[in-house]
């Protein structure tokens, strides 16, 4: 199918917060897709660095709108509301798509209407020692990898409980579905796109493109990065088995035993990284929770035990640690 002439209008929705170092190349990655028919909401989150204006000097298709700082799921929602397209497609400000992304996808999803998803791989794109990243080119995709990854095509919602295989900023939807999840969950400030999908694909198949579509950024400084005391991940995932269970629209399911491992492993992560950055009295309780899931786990017992001690010394305080 030919689209590179004509197509129905894709709304790209661009999420920023203080991202005025990167948002022109990220810009720039939906500006030269090739794809005719292409609108591009910035969201400014309440920046102070003057990401709103380089924003508005690209002129149209681009499209920008400020709200104060209230997190990625409310920014989204907001340039879905101002959204004209028939498809949505994110895109974070200091990431970047790769050259041919949403051609591909809108193809697919053309020729697949049953299709409410259509996704692909992304590359972790990490900064050199002197803080520069590699080049976009480095990772520009493989035409061999064309094709569709089926283990993770089809209605993977149980697939998703398991692990979080959907990144945002590598996804392509029709606007039906948005409006039929009611957007993201604003009260999530991270795990509002876990949600999202597992939500999403309770109600549609998806089909992952085999092919890398994105670069995420690995940023420091942004909103995943930063340690919260609530395991938002788990959060979501007990909720969506509480509403939906362990199985998938077509029967497809995980088992209990499959859901304890993955329960031990986001208990257990959550513990470790506040053990040594975060707060050692987050940790504790993070690390009784795990034991939970697996009691027979040495290493847990130890970090358990080490967190307790760190946590009596230091209180909720971030304990003086060199790992």
């Amino acid at each position: 199918m030919d689209i590179t002439n004509c197509g129905p209008l894709v709304s790209v929705i661009v999420p920023a917060h203080n991202c005025a170092a990167y948002l022109p190349a990220a810009l720039d990655s939906i500006l030269t897709q090739q794809y005719p028919n292409l609108e591009v909401i910035v969201v400014d989150d309440g920046s102070s660095d003057g990401s709103a204006e380089i924003a508005e000097r690209y002129g149209p298709p681009v499209k920008v709108v400020r709200q104060k700082n209230q997190g990625p799921a409310a920014a989204r929602n907001r340039g879905a509301t101002e959204a004209q397209g028939q498809y949505l497609a994110f895109l974070d400000g200091d990431d970047l798509w790769l050259p041919g992304k949403l051609v591909a996808q809108m193809k697919h999803l053309l020729a697949h209407p049953e299709i409410g998803i259509v996704y692909g791989g992304f590359q972790c794109w990490h900064a050199n020692k002197d803080g520069t990243y590699p080049p976009p080119e480095c990772f520009f995709p493989d035409r061999q990898r064309d094709g569709l990854d089926m283990g993770l095509s089809g209605w993977i919602y149980h697939r998703q409980l398991l692990d979080s295989y959907i990144c945002i900023i590598t996804a392509v939807i029709p606007r039906r579905l948005f409006e039929t999840l009611g957007g993201f969950d604003e009260s999530l400030r991270v795990g509002e796109d876990y949600d999202f999908w597992l939500r999403a694909s309770q109600i549609v198949p998806a089909h992952k493109l085999s092919r890398n579509v994105s670069l995420y950024r690995a940023n420091p400084a942004s909103t995943t990065h930063i340690l919260r005391p609530v395991n938002n991940e788990q959060v979501v995932l007990l909720r969506a088995v509480e509403k939906y269970g362990l199985a998938s629209p077509d029967g497809a399911a995980i088992t209990s035993a499959q859901l304890e491992d993955r329960l031990f492993k986001l208990a257990f992560g959550h513990g470790y990284m506040h053990f040594w950055g975060g707060s050692p009295c987050v940790a504790l309780v993070a690390f009784r929770d795990a034991l939970g899931h697996k009691r027979k786990r040495l290493r847990t017992v130890a970090y358990l035990l080490l967190a307790y001690v760190r946590c009596a010394l230091f209180g909720g305080k971030a304990a003086p640690i060199d790992k």
